[in-house]
């Protein structure tokens, strides 16, 4: 039972590090056509990231994202414009009653 235990508390602890450093080895970059699309599905209008894309899973997960527009139509003007925007995901256990989209450094142009 005790050689169990260990084997459970390793494979804890390798899983736990692999979450903590394997996102710094991915380049997420990559995969910025397929973030822009499903941000723009759920914003509904165009988002583009012209910018560096960096996601972590641990201690909170989140999604750091540079550079950002959000259009206010296909091919129009920019509705918003982020210099970074972070989106965090939180458990809705943590949820408060309020909704908070905390945006530095975001400017609305005229």
């Amino acid at each position: 039972m005790r050689q169990f235990l260990t084997f459970v508390a390793v494979l804890l602890i390798v899983a736990l590090t692999a979450a903590l450093v394997a996102p710094l080895f991915i380049d997420w970059s990559r995969h910025r056509g397929q973030i822009e699309a499903e941000l723009s599905a759920i914003v509904g209008a165009p988002v583009v990231v012209a910018g560096p894309i960096d996601i972590r899973f641990l201690p909170t997960p989140y999604l750091l994202l540079k550079d950002v527009t959000i259009a206010a139509a296909p091919g129009g003007p920019a509705a918003l414009a982020c210099k970074s925007l972070q989106l965090e995901w939180r458990s809705p256990a943590c949820r408060a009653a309020a909704c908070d989209l905390p945006l530095p450094g975001s400017t609305i142009p005229p």
